[in-house]
């Protein structure tokens, strides 16, 4: 099934590759780059959460510090946006594994109210360091991202294909690790912890990794935010931003290719349909999770994903139905 569901996602690589040249506003394409950035955050949200069981409350967090790490240095020490990526992948990187080491020997919600901690300490060091971060204030102008040889980021259909760029490459990177023996082994441990221990799995040192590389991918799309906003106040790493993006996440379906994008739409396009009554955006995001979970338990990814594999599924011979029942009785 997972095999249906990622030939799915790869087979619209294509047509997001062709959307800016057919959106006719340039609202609409500010509304897909915005999808495509916070895609990234999904993805590596659900390389933690869908494919390892590791409910993190922090990823927000992890993509504030990224995105601050880029501001920061382009801003202040005006340096090139591509020269920030490693410092923000490093910083994303040591945040996880801090994470990892203080938190993944608890088990179930202790791990939540941990990463919730984590979270909240994330927020309060983005408002609470002035010097650095601007604070309340937020940081900014950003400038846009540096060019490359040949090729300019000016305009928006250039900034959407960059950002895209990097959707593309956050979800190579999440395929390739969930068919590596690090995914096989995720999913032996997200299954039946204790029979994967029991078979000689050290579920610490594999959902670390899973967790820094999870980490560090977060961190990356908080930089590719900072230079399309232009514009970074404590919020890009707040809490608010972690359960927005868990809950969005469960409504496009965890531990799928095409889920991530489809929580990464509703988290963008519900609250800016909902733009006059910005208050009720959480109450609308709670009420389209439940209908998800009592109408389609795996999400709307994996949902899709079970009716194409029913539908492709040969029905059974009359001869075999015959036999089955005589069988039986």
């Amino acid at each position: 099934m997972e095999m249906t569901g990622r030939v799915l996602a790869w087979a619209l690589v294509p047509l997001g590759a062709v959307l800016p040249f057919v959106l006719g506003s340039p609202y609409a394409l500010q509304l897909a780059s915005l999808v495509v950035i916070y895609g990234g955050l999904m993805v590596a949200l659900n390389l933690c959460f869908g494919y390892g069981g590791l409910v993190s409350v922090a990823h927000g967090g992890m993509f504030g510090a990224g995105a601050y790490a880029t501001g920061v240095l382009m801003t202040t020490h005006q340096w090139n946006f591509w020269a920030t990526l490693p410092v923000a992948a490093v910083l994303g990187c040591a945040m996880g594994g801090l994470l990892g080491l203080l938190t993944l020997r608890m088990h179930g919600h202790y791990f939540v109210i941990a990463s919730l901690a984590f979270g909240l300490m994330a927020q309060l060091v983005l408002s609470r360091w002035t010097a650095v971060t601007g604070g309340e204030l937020g940081l900014g102008p950003i400038p846009t991202y540096s060019g490359l040889p040949g090729v300019s980021f000016e305009s928006p259909t250039a900034r959407y294909l960059l950002a895209f760029g990097f959707l593309v490459v956050f979800c190579g990177v999440s395929a390739l690790v969930v068919r590596s023996p690090l995914g096989r082994r995720l999913a032996a441990i997200k299954q039946n912890g204790r029979l994967a221990d029991a078979l000689g799995i050290d579920p610490v040192r594999t959902r670390l990794a899973a967790l820094l590389i999870s980490s560090a991918m977060a961190a990356l799309a908080g930089s590719v935010y900072a230079p399309y906003i232009g514009f970074l106040d404590p919020s890009a790493g707040g809490i608010d931003l972690n359960f927005k993006t868990g809950l969005a996440l469960i409504i496009g379906g965890g531990g799928t290719a095409l889920g991530p994008v489809i929580g990464a739409a509703v988290h963008v396009l519900l609250p800016e349909a909902l733009r006059g009554a910005q208050e009720y955006s959480v109450l609308a995001l709670g009420v389209v999770l439940l209908v998800v979970i009592r109408f389609a338990p795996h999400g709307v990814a994996g949902t899709l994903r079970r009716l194409l594999v029913e539908r492709e599924r040969p029905a059974p011979e009359p001869e075999a139905e015959e036999e089955k029942v005589s069988t039986n009785a």
